[in-house]
């Protein structure tokens, strides 16, 4: 089983660093790291020369996170491809937690836990806690249970992800969730549970771009949901669509905390429906009035 590593970067030179040697310091080493440069204008390809051929280096016109990655997986060679973003941080046993749990639950889509960060420092890994991971028969299957399935935790099988078109290009949000939603069937889904494996740090992101972004991803999903476009059928339609409330539910929100009401309003009453099936009732009554209470600003 060979496994390599794709990162995506764009203008974080300043923390790219911290995320190579990550990469590149484990104790399961990786069977190549690529380097995606999405069209930055800082000193990125300056960093990434002073690792020589220890990475491929690869640089594009600014084309998005998603089709850095799908440019990515494209040049990489491994059977397995692990994401990771360049201004988080792998634990130095994340690979060899990846292939163990790859060699005993055999999937082909594999999530990790992340440790949310505030500040790169806060990142801590010296205690080397024992695997617990969970195999289920695919990712719907658990997709129920509230997974945090982002790009920055995600190992997939570099094949199986080209053959279905990999990561959604023109999304600024969601991208990821049209990949596992395109591979919610494919047999074989596991979650490593514990210890957190990667520390992920936390951004703030212009309103209006998140904004932007959020509504037009969840959209999105809506949308290929309506026309069928995701697999399962029928069969599957209330596994997928439990999954995509329990996205809305958390992003309407923080459209509303990011002081966007309306916005948030409009996709709620787009999957009114799905979630009164679901009887989730305290969503359906506590989103319309938080929407009209005064945001709160820190």
């Amino acid at each position: 089983m060979r496994i390599s590593v794709v990162i995506p970067t764009y203008n974080r030179a300043h923390l790219l660093r911290g995320c190579l040697e990550s990469a590149l310091g484990q104790t399961r080493p990786a069977d190549g790291v690529v380097l995606v440069d999405d069209g930055s204008t800082d000193d990125t390809d300056a960093v990434a020369a002073e690792y020589g051929d220890r990475i491929v280096y690869i640089r594009q016109e600014n084309a998005g996170p998603g089709a850095a990655r799908n440019n990515g997986a494209a040049h990489a060679s491994g059977d397995f491809i692990a994401f990771l973003d360049s201004d988080d941080s792998w634990a130095p046993w994340t690979l060899e937690y990846v292939a163990a749990a790859i060699s005993e639950h055999n999937p082909r889509l594999l999530l990790l836990t992340p440790d949310i960060l505030a500040d790169p420092s806060d990142w801590r890994c010296d205690d080397k806690q024992p695997l617990v991971a969970r195999g289920y028969p695919d990712f719907l299957a658990a997709a129920k249970h509230g997974l945090y399935c982002g790009s920055n935790v995600m190992v997939v099988h570099r094949e199986r992800m080209l053959e279905v078109g990999g990561f959604h290009p023109s999304l600024k949000c969601a991208e990821d969730q049209v990949l596992v939603l395109r591979m919610g069937v494919d047999p074989g889904f596991c979650q490593i549970v514990s210890p957190p494996l990667v520390g992920v740090l936390r951004h703030e992101v212009s309103l209006m771009e998140s904004c932007d972004g959020i509504v037009g991803g969840l959209n999105y999903l809506i949308d290929a949901e309506q026309k069928g476009e995701f697999p399962g059928g029928a069969e599957r339609r209330s596994d997928r669509r439990d999954y995509l409330t329990f996205l809305m539910r958390g992003l309407t929100h923080r459209l509303i905390k990011q002081g966007h009401p309306r916005e948030a309003r409009r996709l709620y009453r787009r999957v009114f429906g799905w979630n009164l099936q679901r009887l989730r009732f305290r969503y359906l009554l506590g989103l319309p009035l938080l929407s009209i209470l005064p945001v709160k600003r820190k």
